[in-house]
């Protein structure tokens, strides 16, 4: 069955590189210029019938890396991908870019260091699939959005300036 995952909005095409069993798909998002050359420049998640989100949207606010593509999904939601860090154009991703992978913030994650798990509305239901808010930068967003911030974790020591 063909899908059409649609684009980031105000991005011209996208394309989708793995899906795992849980009906995850990973993939990169571009603007009519970067679609041409082509290379990517959002990295994104597609779940639960869409829409497409951007997977810097679901990082913590302020990270050293633009995440540019979405390689790997494995059945426990853990991505691989690539980034480049402020300064770099994502056309340069082969002499400026890193790798990256994120874990999810969820309850196949539990104990995970750096992740809140206590942002998360327990009594609304969330399909299991959805992992779990692990950090926001102000408490008055919608529980909507908290669900849907920081809910990756860059695992490992981070790289770049601190705030």
């Amino acid at each position: 069955m063909l899908t059409d995952l649609g684009t980031l909005p105000g991005d011209s095409c996208s394309l989708a590189y793995q899906v795992n069993s849980r009906g995850q798909v990973i993939g990169t998002s571009e603007d009519q210029a970067l679609c041409l050359v082509p290379t990517g420049e959002h990295a994104f998640l597609w779940e639960h019938g869409g829409p497409m989100v951007d997977l810097n949207t679901l990082i913590p606010h302020g990270s050293a890396l633009q995440l540019v593509f979405a390689f790997a999904i494995n059945d426990r939601g853990e991505i691989a991908g690539t980034g480049v860090p402020a300064g770099c154009a994502p056309q340069d991703i082969e002499t400026c870019g890193h790798a990256y992978v994120l874990i999810p913030c969820d309850e196949n994650h539990p104990g995970l260091e750096g992740c809140d798990y206590s942002l998360v509305d327990r009594s609304a239901p969330m399909p299991q699939t959805t992992p779990l808010v692990r950090d926001a930068s102000s408490g008055t967003m919608p529980p909507s959005v908290l669900r849907r911030m920081s809910r990756y974790r860059f695992p490992g020591r981070a790289f770049g300036p601190k705030e």
